[in-house]
């Protein structure tokens, strides 16, 4: 399985304007949320990810959903479509439905 996301843009060679805005960094990395109730799974592809990704993982539908509905921006979402109790279509329908943007960027995990 290969997860290409889209780069940040490129720096800027010229120094950034001093603002406040400017004093407070944002990290170029994407933010992934792996979904998966097999924790070796789940740790297998948080390790493949966090080379290039901030990765979070959950082993199960509920916590997904938890840290879906939290304020906290999401880049990608990889989720176990085969988990018991909130399996992943749930948690894929509950992402049209309430982060529809998000809803493009979420794949199902082998």
């Amino acid at each position: 399985v290969r997860v290409v996301l889209d780069a940040a843009p490129a720096a800027s060679s010229q120094p950034p304007p001093t603002s406040r805005a400017a004093d407070t960094p944002r990290s170029a990395r994407a933010r992934v949320l792996v979904a998966d109730d097999d924790a070796s799974v789940a740790d297998a592809l948080s390790r493949v990810l966090a080379a290039e990704h901030d990765v979070t993982t959950c082993t199960s539908g509920e916590s997904a959903l938890a840290h879906l509905a939290s304020d906290a921006p999401w880049d990608a979402v990889v989720c176990d479509l085969t988990m018991p109790g909130v399996d992943g279509v749930a948690v894929y329908e509950w992402v049209r439905a309430e982060r529809p943007a998000l809803a493009s960027r979420s794949i199902p995990s082998p």
